[in-house]
C-alpha cells in the first residue's frame, strides 16, 4: 500500500491457525517479525494513520523554514486534503478519464483510453492485438478480449481485474472531489472548522481519526471536522455549504449522481461517501543541514504524503520532482 520505491513498515495478520508460527520470516524483498497476537485480523479500518520519514536532497537552503510553515498550516487545518497525483496515474489518459467513460456508459471509449491511441485504433480497426511493452499486462488482456469479441466492450473491460475497474471509477470520484475542494477554496470557504449546517465527523483526541459521517441536521457535541461528499449514486444535497460546489462540478462534467450506478457493470459502481477537506497531521518534526532536510510526520488514513510535500516544495513540475 506504500510507494513502490519506499521502505515501508506495516503490520499484517496471517489468518490460518494451522500455519507455522516462526519468529522471523525472510522473504527476499521483505522481512517479517512476529510482534504479538490480536483477537481478530487487521483490516484497513484498523488503520488510524501512517507515519512517514522523508529525506529531501538538493533543496533550497530555506527548506527548514518552508517545512515549518507547511507544518503550521497543517496544524491549523489549512492544507487541503487533495487526492495525490498518483491516484490518477502518470501514463496515458489517466485512471480518472477511464472512470468517467465508464460512468458515462461509454465502454468503447474506456477501452480506447486503456489501450492508448495507436494500440486502440489497431484493435478496433480489425488489425489484431498490438505488440505491447513488458509490464502492460492489463492492456494486453483487454486487447486480446477486444480482438476475440469485436464490439463487446463490457466484456473487454472485464478483462481488467475488478479491483482496478473499481479504482477507475474511484479515481473519477477523486477528480470531482479535488475540483470541488478547489472551488470551495477559491470562494473563500474556511475548511479548517465546522460551520453549522455542514456534514461533519467527530475528531479523535490525536486528531487523525474521525467518526462516521454525521448529518448536517445534528450539532456536534465536541471537536468536529466538516466533510465534503464524494460523488456517487447515494449522493444527496443536504444543504451543506460544500454540496453546491460538488454539484457545480457534476454539471460541468455532464454527469449525475445516479450514473455512478453502472447498470452494465454493477460490480464497479460507486456509492459515494465523505472526506474531510483538510489534512490531519501529528508527530511532525524536521531537521535540515544545508540543502538536505529530514521530515517526519503522521497523516490520517487515506491522506497523501505527496500532497503535504507539494505544499512544502511548491515545485514547478510535481511529476519531475517525484510527487506521484
Amino acid at each position: 500500500m506504500r510507494d513502490s520505491r519506499a521502505r515501508s513498515v506495516q503490520y499484517v495478520t496471517p489468518t490460518s491457525l494451522r500455519s507455522a508460527r516462526p519468529e522471523r520470516v525472510d522473504g527476499g524483498r521483505f522481512t517479517a517479525n512476529l510482534v504479538g497476537w490480536v483477537p481478530r485480523p487487521l483490516t484497513r479500518g484498523s488503520v488510524v494513520g501512517n507515519r512517514f520519514l522523508v529525506v529531501l536532497r538538493e533543496c533550497c537552503e530555506t527548506i527548514g523554514q518552508r517545512a515549518e510553515e507547511a507544518y503550521d498550516a497543517a496544524r491549523r487545518g489549512k492544507v487541503p486534503n487533495y487526492f495525490g497525483l498518483q491516484r490518477f496515474g502518470v501514463r496515458g489518459a489517466g485512471t480518472h478519464a477511464v472512470g468517467k467513460a465508464m460512468v458515462d456508459g461509454d465502454f468503447e471509449g474506456a477501452v480506447r483510453l486503456i489501450l492508448g491511441d495507436s494500440a486502440g485504433e489497431q484493435v478496433l480497426s480489425g488489425g489484431g492485438a498490438p505488440r505491447l511493452a513488458r509490464g502492460q499486462d492489463i492492456e494486453r488482456a483487454v486487447a486480446r478480449e477486444a480482438e476475440r469479441h469485436p464490439g463487446e466492450w463490457v466484456r473487454a473491460l472485464r478483462a481488467v481485474p475488478l479491483k482496478l475497474r473499481r479504482l477507475y471509477v474511484q479515481a473519477y470520484q477523486s477528480f470531482i472531489f479535488n475540483r470541488s475542494l478547489s472551488l470551495a477554496l477559491r470562494a473563500g470557504e474556511d475548511i479548517s472548522a465546522y460551520v453549522k449546517g455542514d456534514n461533519w465527523a467527530a475528531v479523535s483526541e490525536g486528531g487523525l481519526l474521525t467518526s462516521h459521517a454525521r448529518s448536517a441536521r445534528e450539532d456536534p457535541a465536541g471537536r468536529a471536522t466538516p466533510l465534503i461528499q464524494l460523488a456517487g449514486y447515494a449522493y444527496r444535497n443536504y444543504g451543506s455549504r460544500f454540496d453546491g460546489y460538488v454539484e457545480e462540478v457534476l454539471r460541468a462534467e455532464g454527469v449525475s449522481p445516479g450514473q455512478f450506478f453502472i447498470e452494465a457493470m454493477q460490480e464497479a459502481s460507486a456509492e459515494g461517501g465523505f472526506r474531510r477537506p483538510q489534512i490531519a497531521i501529528a508527530e511532525e518534526f524536521w531537521k535540515s543541514e544545508g540543502k538536505t532536510a529530514e521530515l517526519s510526520f503522521a497523516l490520517g488514513r487515506g491522506q497523501y504524503a505527496t500532497v503535504l510535500l507539494r505544499e512544502i516544495l511548491k515545485p514547478e513540475d510535481p511529476l519531475v520532482s517525484g510527487l506521484f
